[in-house]
């Protein structure tokens, strides 16, 4: 159920959301601050969308927080890394679409090359992603325990609920999206040999009419990822040896080989990259705090 009161609530969420990472900054220097300023920005959208409903104003704060993340040329092996120790560390802040979002942005701007305006567009696509899933109902959605049969039907129309519900705020005019959102929200569960839903599209639409956009074909990487990285009701947190592993498991079958190549080498250095002892973790004699400033995050250092 959507609050639309929530946005009252949004300095409130936020500052404990800052209060958070800023304990894990202490906790762990190795962490990147600026991965972690991008996230809040990107949580604090991410929240507005399923909490307080989808118009313009919180369409233009989404916009507003991807192009931050893409603007910070975010160090893409220390981003993957960083987001991948802070969900372990505080499970409590993790947030999945943010997360979706980051790791997007992180790949098209670091081993995929795309440009700008490309990175933007994808990495907004992940932030809307889920949004059907606020059509689902709450005693479903949030079920301590694995799915009955009906039950995960009724959780796979998420897709068809997302396109729909963007599809009408689109061309009512409700808020300025882009028609790549609502596919991908419609595609991100699609798989390129073809045994994924709700259409059970395979390969690529630049080939043929049947075939997954590529959005939805990058973001369906970074959804996976994300999600083996949560600790849920029925399963623990996996790290990121492990969440790579079982993905590499069936990869040939469920990802764009062209994607998910370059995906598996940036976690791969990634990890190499945090089990190595880097020249950030010697900045243990400074506290590198964040602030909330007028609704934007800013880095201040203390000591």
């Amino acid at each position: 159920v959507l609050r639309k009161d929530y946005p009252k609530f949004e300095a409130i969420i936020q500052n404990v959301r800052l209060q958070k990472i800023n304990r894990l900054l202490e906790k762990d220097p190795n962490l990147d601050q600026k991965t972690l300023a991008a996230f809040s920005d990107l949580s604090q959208a991410s929240q507005l969308i399923v909490r307080g409903g989808i118009n313009q104003a919180v369409a233009s704060k989404a916009q507003a927080s991807v192009t931050k993340l893409i603007d910070s040329l975010l160090d893409c092996e220390l981003a993957i890394g960083t987001l991948s120790r802070m969900v372990i560390a505080d499970p409590t802040l993790y947030d999945h679409s943010a997360s979706v979002a980051l790791i997007v942005g992180a790949l098209c701007q670091g081993p995929l090359g795309k440009t700008k305006k490309e990175c933007i567009h994808i990495a907004s696509s992940g932030l809307y992603h889920d949004v059907g899933k606020t059509c689902v109902p709450y005693g479903i959605l949030n079920k301590p325990g694995l799915f009955t049969p009906d039950e995960y039907e009724v959780i796979k129309k998420h897709t068809s609920f997302g396109f729909q519900e963007l599809q009408k705020i689109i061309t009512t005019g409700q808020a300025d999206l882009s028609s790549e959102i609502a596919l991908v929200a419609l595609e991100h569960h699609e798989r390129f040999c073809g045994h994924g839903y709700p259409d059970r599209k395979h390969g690529r639409a630049e080939e043929h009419s049947d075939g997954i956009h590529e959005y939805a074909r990058i973001v369906s990487i970074a959804d996976v990822y994300s999600a083996l990285l949560m600790k849920r009701v029925y399963k623990e947190a996996y790290d990121a040896n492990q969440a790579l592993e079982i993905m590499s498991q069936d990869a040939d079958r469920d990802f764009d080989p062209k994607l998910w190549q370059p995906f598996r080498c940036l976690v791969d250095q990634s990890i190499q990259r945090f089990e190595a002892e880097h020249p950030y973790a010697q900045r243990r004699g400074r506290i590198l705090i964040l602030d909330n400033v007028d609704g934007r995050i800013k880095l201040k250092t203390a000591g």
